[in-house]
């Protein structure tokens, strides 16, 4: 399944949320302009990619993924 951008902005947006805090899909939707459908087919691509792991009901983001699809190439994003 290939991913979309609003992948990304849905995955980039869970990973700034404290940990443990679990929003809705409408709370996301609101918060990012999106629809609630949008959000939720944008966290099941994420986690048919693997950006995304659901353990006790609670979404968890590797970081390290998302940063691998962000920016394949790091040592030219973090250079400068």
């Amino acid at each position: 399944m290939e991913l979309k951008p609003q992948d990304i902005l849905v995955s980039l947006k869970l990973a700034l949320l404290p940990p443990g805090e679990r929003p809705t899909y409408a709370g996301l939707a609101a918060t990012l302009a999106m629809s609630a459908s949008e959000v939720h087919a944008a966290v099941k691509r994420a986690k048919s990619a693997n950006l995304i792991n659901e353990l006790d009901s609670n979404f968890h983001v590797d970081r390290h993924a998302l940063m691998g699809v962000c920016c394949p190439r790091r040592e030219v994003c973090l250079s400068g």
